[in-house]
């Protein structure tokens, strides 16, 4: 079943969550209502027993634009995660942390 949102695209599918994020024009960008919706998918698999695992991807050519990880402060949800070496300045492996 699919839960109506604006900014993403939330599904359980037989025990996998699919959160994507809706903003492909604006390069994934995170906006307050965005997160807010992140916020409302993050405490549904948190407290539906039947979600084993989250997957979180991205409609478009990015999955969140660059400047989401410092947006994100002070809004419960924080991303962290180790350089690339590639020599891009790209980060790889991102975390993303719910508080609140």
């Amino acid at each position: 079943m699919a839960e109506k949102y604006e900014q993403i695209i939330f599904e359980n599918n037989n025990g996998v969550a699919v959160l994507t994020l809706n903003r492909p024009d604006a390069l994934n960008s995170l906006c307050v209502s965005m997160m807010e919706e992140m916020r409302d998918a993050f405490r549904q698999c948190s407290s539906d027993p039947s979600i084993k695992a989250l997957v979180i991807t991205g409609d478009g050519r990015n999955l969140v634009a660059a400047q989401a990880h410092r947006a994100v402060e002070g809004h419960g949800l924080k991303f962290s995660g180790r350089k690339n070496n590639s020599g891009k300045g790209r980060t790889m492996g991102n975390d993303l942390q719910v508080s609140g």
